[in-house]
């Protein structure tokens, strides 16, 4: 765990700006997810930025997972000596969660806890990679409960069970309507929050813009929405952080300090070895979802 966890500090960090764990998704590492993008970002703007690793690709059990971000969080609350944010994307929005819910000095510790593209209510992505009956642990954990699709997951309804969003953090939760992983996102998306979250759709801010899920990662409209998060008391303000000046018809505007050819070729990288071992090529299947530990 000591291991998986890297930090970067800003050349010049900026007072009272909490230090950030950013935590990767499904079949990614994070160095891979993040050091081209957010970290550097994050740094320019005087906030350290921490990437966590999680255990076999994020294929395993999210369980697992999960004690990786406590331990993450637990270090980086010593060693900055303030509280700590959260980035998540896609699964890694459910481990930051998961770490917040189940362990109370994590959530003591968290201020903000920020998703881009999370499957907070499952996917039906994953229902499809299962329906044979036998699929990679996280999948499982992350099938939606629908009426053509089958039973949702364990997993999900229990991290849903109750309060959704406990404790003093501030929650956002930024999705887009063109998702293709986290999906269906209409009519309502499955990565919105009950219980006093801020839900943010691309599409509210920029009616015409076409984002993927990947693209949620170096996207202008979505950074201005988390940084406005990080550098804000409580939720994103989509007012506050002039998202709205990044729309540009149905093209995505990339964030600083990255360009479109750069961040395109990334993602089709990313994609090409990450699907093989989302369908369980490359790595175990197993024919069931992991049992609940909490």
């Amino acid at each position: 765990m000591a291991a998986a966890l890297q930090c970067h500090d800003a050349p010049t960090p900026v007072a009272g700006r909490e230090p950030v764990l950013l935590i990767h998704g499904t079949a990614q590492d994070g160095p891979g997810a993040w050091d081209w993008n957010y970290v550097p970002a994050l740094n320019n703007e005087g906030i350290n930025a921490c990437t966590v690793t999680l255990p076999d690709h994020a294929l395993t059990d999210i369980q697992t997972s999960t004690e990786y971000a406590v331990h993450a969080v637990r270090t980086m609350t010593d060693h900055y000596g303030s509280k700590v944010d959260v980035l998540g994307f896609s699964q890694g929005a459910l481990v930051g969660r998961a770490a917040i819910k189940y362990w109370s000095d994590v959530r003591d510790s968290v201020d903000d806890m920020v998703a881009l593209g999370a499957p907070y209510h499952g996917t039906a992505f994953a229902n499809t990679l299962c329906v044979a009956g036998s699929c990679v642990p996280a999948m499982w954990q992350m099938k939606l409960e629908h009426p053509l699709l089958g039973a949702g997951s364990n997993f999900i309804s229990a991290l849903n069970a109750g309060d959704e969003t406990p404790g003093a953090v501030s929650y956002t939760s930024i999705s887009t309507r063109t998702d293709e992983a986290s999906i269906p996102q209409l009519p309502t998306s499955v990565s919105w929050q009950n219980g006093g979250a801020t839900n943010i759709a691309i599409q509210s801010v920029c009616p015409l813009r076409v984002v993927d899920h990947m693209q949620l990662t170096y996207d202008a409209v979505a950074y201005a929405l988390v940084l406005d998060a990080f550098t804000h008391t409580g939720t994103s303000s989509v007012s506050r952080s002039g998202a709205g000046s990044q729309c540009s018809g149905a093209l995505i505007t990339p964030m600083p300090g990255i360009d479109l050819v750069t961040a395109s070729a990334i993602e089709a990288a990313t994609y090409a070895a990450g699907a093989p071992l989302e369908a369980g090529i490359g790595y175990p299947t197993v024919s069931a979802e992991p049992s609940l530990r909490w």
